[in-house]
């Protein structure tokens, strides 16, 4: 969110505000009406499992014909308008089973039931991770070291990494000296928009998303490793070490999609996209773990004796040097396109709605009133209306589809029963 806030912080600097920035946004939004909360049915008197609604499986191919491209009813959908399209079909819980490898799924819509899946997860909950990820670290041993980090883990052991991670991550102080580094990453970004937009139509370029990706893989150098790579280089070649990252975080995902998401045989045999996707991982760590080398090298020479002065990677090396490597190529993999994503469908969202734009540009103006104005820590405690922004764009353009839960008790959802360890439920 901190870079978020300098980055559109430096925005009305540049003439034509906001809208010089216009980026699009494909989203689908599906409107779902509060609902007070209502006390569940126990499990004895609740509709079993078999009669949640949602799509019938067939005989034998169970329901992987209607997500085929081209043949399929949702084949052709993107993620987001499939979950939308089964809402509409069949009501606030789906269930959808009779996919090649995959438990079935009960999608909840309604946000009372969302809130009753939280209360019952057990103290550690066990989420759907990307499979994918956790076989290909477990075929590394060499490089992880057991260690599956936040995406792969489960139960205590991901409990575990997580509490040693976030006294390192989820506290404010964290990113109090990088507040100047990424203010600085968000100047030179300004200065690359006005390099690259048409200098007549005020227009960017259908290549910008790239420059998104740039500015955001900059600006998470600066807060995990304390450093800047040079994303931002006018010059940057094509082959560069920052843009074959970025590429290779793409791919990354777009593999995910197939092997995650689509009918896939990865679990039987090394299909060629899994392989493809270990190559594409075997890329970004190979990057990562060269840059967070030299910056290990780097502490070891110039230490920062005050703990609140260290970057992610310094602090989380005091504790353990395995957790510390994974942790933050997990920051460089996982940051890149999330954050110039989000980043994106901010400025659209803000671009689109002029009565807004004036109102932050007030709000900056009060904090930031000349360009020789530095950003401080405490300036991002003023700038509220931005923050909210933020928090809005968020929710109509959310990072992930859904958080995914294994119940690990027998429990009732929207009046059915749904067994524990029997299939996941999606928020």
């Amino acid at each position: 969110m901190m870079t978020f806030k300098l980055f559109i912080g430096r925005l009305r600097y540049l003439p034509g505000g906001i809208n010089s920035a216009k980026t699009y946004a494909n989203s689908v939004v599906c409107p779902i009406e509060h609902r007070s909360e209502t006390q569940e049915l126990p499990w004895e008197h609740a509709r079993p499992f078999a009669e949640i609604p949602g799509p019938k499986s067939m005989f034998i191919i169970g329901n992987m014909m209607r997500f085929m491209p081209y043949i399929g009813e949702y084949g052709n959908m993107p993620l987001s308008e499939q979950m939308a399209t089964l809402r509409n079909q069949y009501g606030n819980i789906v269930k959808l089973d009779g996919i090649l490898g995959k438990r079935p799924a009960v999608f909840l819509y309604d946000p009372e039931q969302c809130k009753k899946m939280y209360r019952v997860e057990g103290t550690w909950p066990m989420r759907v991770a990307i499979e994918t990820m956790k076989y290909y670290r477990e075929r590394n041993p060499h490089f992880f070291k057991g260690k599956m980090g936040l995406v792969s883990s489960q139960g205590k052991v991901w409990h575990d990494f997580r509490k040693n991670v976030n006294q390192h991550m989820m506290q404010p102080r964290t990113i109090k000296p990088h507040v100047t580094q990424v203010d600085q990453v968000a100047n030179d970004f300004i200065k690359r928009i006005r390099k690259l937009r048409d200098v007549k139509t005020l227009k960017l370029p259908s290549t910008f998303n790239n420059e998104m990706n740039k500015w955001a893989l900059e600006s998470i150098c600066v807060i995990a490793l304390d450093q800047r790579i040079g994303c931002l280089d006018s010059a940057l070649p094509s082959n560069s070490e920052p843009q074959q990252m970025i590429n290779a975080v793409h791919e990354m995902f777009e593999l995910f999609y197939k092997l995650e998401v689509s009918p896939s045989l990865w679990r039987l045999y090394d299909t060629r996209n899994l392989k493809k996707l270990f190559k594409t991982l075997d890329t970004i760590n190979q990057i990562a773990k060269k840059h967070i080398d030299q910056a290990k090298i780097r502490f070891k020479k110039f230490p920062k004796n005050n703990a609140d002065e260290r970057c992610v990677l310094e602090s989380l090396l005091n504790i353990d040097e395995q957790t510390a490597y994974i942790m933050a190529i997990d920051m460089l993999t996982a940051g890149i396109d999330t954050t110039a994503n989000a980043a994106g469908s901010l400025l659209y969202y803000i671009s689109i709605n002029p009565r807004v734009q004036e109102k932050l540009r007030e709000e900056v103006y009060n904090v930031l009133p000349d360009k020789t104005s530095s950003i401080t820590f405490d300036i991002l405690n003023k700038i509220p209306y931005l923050k909210a922004c933020i928090k809005e764009t968020l929710r109509l353009a959310p990072i992930a589809i859904g958080n995914l839960r294994t119940m690990q008790t027998d429990t009732v959802l929207g009046g059915h029963q749904i067994p524990k360890d029997r299939c996941y439920c999606s928020s």
